[in-house]
């Protein structure tokens, strides 16, 4: 059976200065709100439950005004009887200001209301409910509800439980935040992090006990490999279906953990993040940040590890991928990008940059590994190094300077072949490479100017000057024996070439040393 709130609910609702017997009752939510009762149902039921807290458990369906507790069940019961077409929404918007708030909970709840029930729950508990609730606050106002609200005189009892200002991950993740640390897949953010907590566990900083690394996004092998260097160094590493452990419910004991203050001083790994929360939901990650934020308010910390985006910003950097949401909710974000992927040495470079801090962490930070074909997981981590700022930036210099090369590869090739011909001056050259490779003059001249200089290096190539008339010429430079057949010079009969020792400038011809004398 269907109730509908009636004007003697609404009056029920008592405000501050309600009257004693014998004086003028007080205005309803309905006089103050001005609302013609039969119209506005929705308006008057928002009223109603501005004064009852979501933030309660769930219940058995019923609403108990004796202790007015356990009574979220029976509160959204009572609003889908009421067949408000906007009932379900307000109850939505009501449950979400719990940090208790689960989406599959709510609708599971929702849908289980029996109208047939004999005795249903009616609206009417919900606004006795919300009017006992009132007059335990004391009627309080908007200025009484603040101050009641305020953490002033909180400072002492918070510095107390506050976690010591250190590392988990040196220069990088702070004791008591929120971490995220975005690379694309390859590049090395399990690797670099698993090699500073074993740094930090053994450099006494950091209690391997209480450090859960959830390795929720690899191979069997991997799993075996990482979780015996786990076990080596002794942090606790959990792995998806062995020994009863359901990733699936992992955030919701990460919650239950800061409710029931045991969060403290526990360090919780996501790796990777995509396989708690979906990165692409605005409402999955902003419930997932209001939980981990939750955890992190209790002592606890987390550091999340994720993908970036497979397109790069419009300098050629990596970005998160996803939305906004985690990188917004979280303390510190680092981008991860390779400086140096070598083939053939097997020498990797990862730059760590900063995008959001807070607290004194590294802007920017680099470590290199080495790959080795054939070689271990322990191998590559023990290859893990810290590397100086200088010559990370000197490596990153080569590896951009590096692939611009490749990208500019044919109209450095075509500048080359037209400068062996007979060509007058630069504009004409820039013209004839223009024609020969396709590519606008306006380009070809960037090139040519890019790969011009003094003298001839790795991305120097020729020189352009100023001739007759003030024409500019390009001018190719020669290296030290280019003048020289080549055949000549590795010939080891040739007295020109520097290793035959019949060379008279050889300081190995014993004709060249001081004091040598021939038949010695």
């Amino acid at each position: 059976m269907t109730k509908k709130v009636t004007e003697e609910m609404l009056r029920s609702i008592t405000f501050k200065g309600s009257s004693s017997e014998g004086q003028k009752p007080a205005p309803s939510k309905l006089d103050l709100l001005g609302l013609d009762f039969e119209q506005n149902q929705a308006q008057a039921l928002r009223a109603a439950l501005a004064e009852i807290s979501s933030d309660v458990p769930r219940g058995n369906g019923s609403i108990d005004l004796g202790t007015c507790d356990n009574y979220w069940q029976g509160t959204m019961w009572a609003i889908k009887g009421l067949n408000l077409p906007e009932g379900k929404e307000i109850a939505l918007e009501w449950s979400k200001q719990s940090n208790r708030f689960d989406s599959q909970g709510f609708e599971d709840a929702w849908n289980s209301y029996d109208p047939k029930h004999t005795n249903p729950i009616g609206i009417g508990s919900v606004f006795k409910l919300a009017d006992l609730l009132k007059e335990r606050s004391g009627g309080q106002g908007f200025i009484n509800k603040m101050q009641a609200w305020s953490s002033t005189g909180d400072s002492e009892s918070m510095r107390k439980a506050m976690l010591e200002d250190r590392f988990v991950l040196e220069d990088i993740a702070i004791f008591g935040q929120w971490t995220t640390l975005y690379a694309s897949h390859g590049v090395g953010k399990t690797l670099i992090t698993l090699n500073l907590l074993r740094d930090a566990v053994k450099s006494g900083s950091l209690d391997g006990q209480k450090v859960f690394y959830v390795n929720a996004d690899d191979n069997y092998k991997g799993s075996v490999e990482k979780l015996a260097i786990a076990e080596d160094f002794g942090i606790e590493m959990l792995l998806p279906n062995r020994n009863g452990f359901d990733p699936s419910l992992l955030i919701a004991e990460m919650k239950s953990a800061a409710q029931n203050d045991e969060a403290h001083g526990i360090v919780v790994i996501l790796d990777t993040l995509k396989k708690f929360v979906d990165l692409m939901s605005k409402t999955e990650g902003t419930q997932f940040g209001k939980t981990v934020r939750q955890f992190i308010q209790a002592g606890g910390t987390t550091i999340g590890l994720a993908h970036t985006n497979k397109h790069a910003d419009s300098e050629g950097r990596s970005i998160y991928s996803g939305t906004t949401d985690i990188a917004d909710d979280c303390d510190c974000v680092f981008i991860l990008e390779k400086a140096e992927d070598d083939n053939a040495s097997g020498t990797q470079i990862v730059e760590f940059r900063n995008q959001k801090a807070r607290g004194d962490v590294a802007s920017e930070k680099s470590f290199g590994y080495t790959k080795r074909q054939g070689g271990s997981y322990a191998e590559l981590l023990d290859s893990v190094t810290v590397l100086d700022p200088e010559f990370t930036e000197q490596t990153k210099q080569h590896a951009k300077k590096e692939k611009l090369y490749y990208r500019d590869k044919v109209i450095i090739d075509a500048i080359r072949e037209v400068a062996e011909t007979d060509v007058p001056d630069l504009t004409t050259l820039i013209k004839r490479v223009s024609e020969d490779s396709g590519k606008s003059i306006e380009k070809c001249r960037t090139i040519a100017t890019r790969y011009s200089g003094e003298g001839l290096d790795e991305f120097v190539f020729w020189k352009i000057s100023k001739g007759k008339n003030n024409l500019k010429t390009l001018e190719m430079h020669t290296s030290l024996f280019e003048d020289a057949p080549l055949e000549n010079l590795e010939n080891p009969e040739n007295p020109e070439n520097p290793e035959n020792p019949e060379n008279p400038e050889n300081p190995e011809n014993p004709e060249n040393q001081e004091g040598a004398f021939v038949g010695d």
